[in-house]
């Protein structure tokens, strides 16, 4: 799933880029940050995340920005998603 999937690139003092590759959705977790916020990017596959706030549809070539301490969980309406979270 999405947090399985994700593997570190680059860590600096500001920031951190991590890769994702994510074949079925997160059932019974939950994700959160609670050092940063979360810019999440797609590159192919859609994206739902399931947000204490409520849900949002992302496709690729859009971006989601995730507050520090929401907790969210990821979905797959297709059956893969590949991209980028920066914190």
């Amino acid at each position: 799933d999405f947090i399985d999937g994700m593997t570190t690139m680059a860590v600096n003092a500001a920031c951190a880029i991590h890769v994702y590759t994510a074949n079925r959705s997160m059932e019974d977790r939950f994700l959160y940050d609670a050092d940063a916020e979360l810019l999440i990017v797609p590159q192919e596959g859609r994206l739902e995340l399931a947000t204490e706030m409520g849900r949002l549809l992302l496709e690729p070539q859009e971006i989601a920005v995730i507050p520090r301490g929401v907790r969210f969980q990821v979905r797959l309406p297709d059956a893969r998603a590949r991209g980028y979270v920066c914190e």
